[in-house]
C-alpha cells in the first residue's frame, strides 16, 4: 500500500507541475496577445501620423512652388514656408 501512495503522490505533484506551467503559458500568451494588439495599433497610428506629415510636406512643397513661379525670391519662400534653400532651389 506504501508503494501506491507514494505512485500516487508523485502522479499529483506531476498533474500540479503541469497544471502551473499550463497556467503560466496560458497567462503569457495572453500577455503577448495583448502586447502584439498594442503594437499593432501603435504601427498603425504611426503610419498615419507619417502619411499625414507626408501629405503636409508636399502641400508645404506645391506652395512653394507656385510661390516660386509667381516670382517670390527663395529667402521669403524659405520664411513662409520653413523649407531649406537647397529644398526651394530643387524645385
Amino acid at each position: 500500500m506504501h508503494a501506491e501512495d507514494e505512485y500516487l503522490r508523485e502522479l499529483i505533484e506531476r498533474a500540479n507541475t503541469i497544471l502551473f506551467y499550463k497556467d503560466k503559458w496560458e497567462k503569457t500568451t495572453q500577455e503577448l496577445q495583448t502586447k502584439n494588439q498594442e503594437l499593432e495599433k501603435e504601427r498603425l497610428e504611426s503610419l498615419q501620423k507619417s502619411q499625414e506629415l507626408e501629405q503636409a510636406k508636399k502641400i508645404i512643397l506645391d506652395l512653394a512652388l507656385s510661390l516660386k513661379k509667381s516670382g517670390m525670391s527663395s529667402t521669403e519662400i524659405q520664411a513662409m514656408t520653413g523649407l531649406s534653400l537647397d529644398e526651394i532651389q530643387d524645385l
